[in-house]
């Protein structure tokens, strides 16, 4: 229960809490600095060409708890279940 306690209380930076939440790779400035990127790619997006087509809109940067959670989904795929039913799908 101590040690609960004592994890609790550790910052955000700490490598404990990064482990335990991809999230908190990033600082909130580095948040909002890519906020702030996309921001001012969709301007300039908008702006051109393909802005007024509305085509190639730009996506916003993979965040560290997107890319974790991309990978987690990666992780989880039964590649057996796939692979048995594959030949089904083809045949």
């Amino acid at each position: 229960m101590r040690l609960a306690a004592l994890a609790a209380q550790l910052p955000r930076e700490s490598r404990t809490s990064r482990a335990l939440s991809p999230a908190l790779e990033w600082g909130d400035e580095a948040y909002i600095l890519a906020r702030v990127e996309h921001a001012v790619r969709h301007l300039a997006w908008m702006l051109s060409e393909d802005g007024a087509k509305g085509v190639n809109r730009p996506q916003p940067m993979a965040t560290p708890a997107k890319v974790s959670a991309d990978t987690a989904q990666a992780e989880a795929t039964d590649f057996e279940l796939i692979d048995s039913i594959l030949p089904y799908a083809r045949g």
